[in-house]
């Protein structure tokens, strides 16, 4: 079998390991989330919620100090810097590679909305099945308050969820793009190879990421297990 690369290509990495399986870790918490609320299984619905909790604090620490493309003040645009990707030219012979401004803005968007979703777990009470951990800590018009949010903020978040689909659906047909692809193997293949790539992929250490992903895990088992 001939592995040879087609002529004018070149493979450039873009995601590690870690944000890879906290990406696919959080499609899998989140949707065990929804489908054990639908089913009434709230013992399962905790479990997914305390795992959400804890993949969304590796991302948070992630994107202080993990690896480049994943680094919040990397990818996140200014107002300035998302005037200017509007106005781009695809064929300025640059790419950048990892979150374009309207990705990130997108990102942002849905951790942010999953977030919230989480937090208001905490301190939910639906007076059938279950309440959140920390529920004893704040007065119950509190726990109204982020009981009442925590079912609409899920129309919020699936409504997000429809259109980061919706986007990966637009560059597959529309931009000829494949946006899933990257995020199983880690790189993507660019057409002309004399393409300038700006910010290239730099990893951390197995040790940062092990060491990341312990903090990110013993907090939400406290939260939920020890308090």
């Amino acid at each position: 079998m001939n592995d040879v690369k087609p002529q004018n290509q070149s493979i450039i990495k873009v995601w590690d390991l870690p944000i890879r399986l906290f990406h696919w870790g959080l499609v899998a918490a989140v949707a065990t989330s929804f489908i054990s609320m639908e089913l009434e299984n709230m013992e399962v619905h905790v479990i997914s919620g305390a795992c959400v909790l804890g993949l969304l604090i590796f991302r948070l620490l992630w994107g202080l100090w993990g690896s480049s493309t994943a680094q919040f003040h990397r990818f996140i645009p200014s107002p300035k810097g998302l005037i200017q990707y509007l106005k781009k030219s695809d064929s300025d012979g640059r790419v950048t590679i990892g979150h374009s401004a309207i990705a990130a803005l997108s990102v942002v968007a849905m951790l942010v909305a999953i977030g919230f979703q989480t937090i208001t777990g905490l301190f939910a009470d639906d007076d059938v099945y279950t309440t959140g951990p920390l529920i004893e800590y704040v007065e119950s018009e509190t726990s109204e308050w982020a009981t009442g949010w925590h079912a609409t903020n899920s129309e919020i978040v699936l409504a997000l969820v429809a259109l980061h689909i919706a986007a990966i659906l637009f560059y597959k047909f529309v931009k000829k793009q494949s946006l899933v692809k990257p995020m199983i193997v880690g790189s993507r293949v660019l057409d002309n190879e004399e393409m300038v790539v700006e910010n290239p992929l730099v990893e951390r250490s197995w040790a940062l990421f092990i060491l990341t992903a312990a903090v990110a895990a013993a907090i939400p088992y406290v939260l939920f297990y020890q308090l």
